[in-house]
Order: C-alpha cells, then sequence, then structure tokens
C-alpha cells in the first residue's frame, strides 16, 4: 500500500515542483518587463530634461542648476541604455534602439556647443526622437494587465515627463526659436497635462498631506498654465521654471507614494 502511494505521489510531487519552478521562472520575467518599461519612461524624462537644461544654461538662467540637471540626465541614460539593449525581443525593436542611440549621439554632440536657432532646433528634434522611441520601447514591455496602483502611477509618471516637455518648448521660443509647430506640440502637452491632473484628482480622495499634494498642483497649474500658454507675449523664464519645478516636486511626493503602494508586503 505505501509502494502504492508513494508511486502515485511522485508524480504529484513533480507536478507541483515543475508548476513551482515555472512559476518563479516566470516572475522574475514579468518584473524584468517593468523593468524595461521604467527604463524607457526614465530615457523619456532625461531627454526633455537635458534639452530644456541646455536652453536654460545657455540663456544663463539658473546655470549651475541647469548643467547639474544636463548631467543627470546624461547619466540616467547611461544607467538605462544598457537596461533597453538586454530587453530587445525582435527586429523593429532593435530598430527603434538604433534610431534612439543615433538620437542620443547627436544630441550629446550638440550640447557643448553655443546657442544658435540652428543648434537649439536640433537639440529638440533629438530629444523629440528618443522621446517617441523609447515610447514605442516601453509600449512593447508593459504588462498586459495592470492593477489601479499601477495605473495611476503610470499617469503620474507621465505628468512628469509632460511638464519637462511643456517647460522645453516654452523656453525654446523665449531663446528664439519660434516654430509654429513647436507651439502646437506644447499646447498639446499642456492638454494632456491637463486631462492627467483629472485622473488625479479623481483617483485621490485621501486626507493629509497626499491630498494637500493634490490640491497644490489644481492651485499652481491654472497659473503655469497662463505662462505656458502665453509664449507669445513676454515671458517669464525664471518664474516659469519655478512653478514647474513646484509643480514637478508635487508629483513627486504623489510618485513615491505611490510607488509604495504598488510595492508588494510581505
Amino acid at each position: 500500500m505505501s509502494i502504492l502511494i508513494r508511486k502515485t505521489l511522485s508524480p504529484l510531487v513533480l507536478l507541483c515542483c515543475c508548476t513551482l519552478c515555472l512559476f518563479v521562472a516566470q516572475a522574475p520575467a514579468e518584473d524584468g518587463e517593468q523593468h524595461i518599461v521604467n527604463a524607457a519612461c526614465d530615457l523619456q524624462y532625461a531627454s526633455q530634461k537635458i534639452a530644456k537644461s541646455y536652453f536654460y544654461k545657455e540663456l544663463d538662467i539658473r546655470y549651475e542648476s541647469a548643467v547639474r540637471h544636463m548631467q543627470d540626465g546624461l547619466a540616467d541614460f547611461d544607467r538605462n541604455i544598457p537596461i533597453l539593449q538586454q530587453g530587445i525581443k525582435s527586429k523593429e525593436e532593435e530598430s527603434i534602439m538604433k534610431f534612439l542611440l543615433s538620437s542620443y549621439e547627436q544630441l550629446k554632440e550638440i550640447l557643448p556647443k553655443p546657442y544658435s536657432n540652428e543648434n537649439g532646433s536640433m537639440i529638440i528634434d533629438a530629444s523629440e526622437s528618443i522621446f517617441e522611441a523609447a515610447d514605442f520601447l516601453a509600449k512593447e514591455h508593459l504588462p498586459k494587465d495592470s492593477g489601479t496602483e499601477e495605473q495611476i502611477l503610470s499617469v503620474i509618471q507621465r505628468q512628469l515627463r509632460l511638464l519637462e516637455r511643456i517647460n522645453k518648448y516654452y523656453i525654446a521660443h523665449h531663446a528664439g526659436i519660434e516654430s509654429s509647430n513647436n507651439v502646437i506640440q506644447l499646447k498639446q502637452s499642456v492638454n494632456e497635462f491637463e486631462a492627467g491632473q483629472q485622473k488625479i484628482t479623481e483617483h485621490e480622495n485621501h486626507p493629509g498631506s497626499l491630498q494637500k499634494n493634490v490640491d497644490s498642483i489644481n492651485k499652481l497649474w491654472p497659473i503655469a498654465k497662463d505662462f505656458y500658454l502665453g509664449i507669445q507675449s513676454r515671458a517669464q523664464p525664471v518664474i516659469v521654471l519655478a512653478a514647474t519645478d513646484k509643480l514637478i516636486d508635487e508629483l513627486t511626493a504623489l510618485e513615491k507614494h505611490h510607488k509604495q503602494q504598488g510595492t508588494p508586503k510581505n
């Protein structure tokens, strides 16, 4: 009887072990996919931060801060590019990655050069190419089923990228690149930010410090928006930069909270 039980249990134990091993093997793969998504989103953010900072540096507006932000952005590229390269899983992704790297090399080549409308336009083009390429790679690796915390975290992180993009177009116009296409892109980004902020406001209904962050964004955003959309009148780049930094601080606080909420508890 005991022999029969052992013979019966052995396949079941083997099946359970295989199932467990399969689950354990899949878990890091899923984490790896999210890791790739995060790396791509970090490059989107860094591309806009670097481009924005180039204009502020060349206009000698908060020069030291602009230089530091550029250096931080370049460090983000060095850290995240290998992650994206390791995650390539198709010929199409490989081609997009090559395009991203080419655009990054172009960006680095121009950064040391003094400002001119031509150089500034090339900075914008390179940063937009990186932004779109990284967006493609992020979507290719995005988990199919994400929970509420992951969804709202994604919205918050996109808001951060949009703010840098908006400020980039604003300061580029102030520097003398008065392109109608840039104005269109800026207005589109402003509209996207407003749609995202509505989602955040509807999601957030917590008392205390977290709600204060949301209220602060809702109070400050209309003021910043007027500055952004008033680019064709007298500009106040120092005020705009300060307002943008304040919005980024509030969003970063929300991002930190939702990252913690999305972390599995042991």
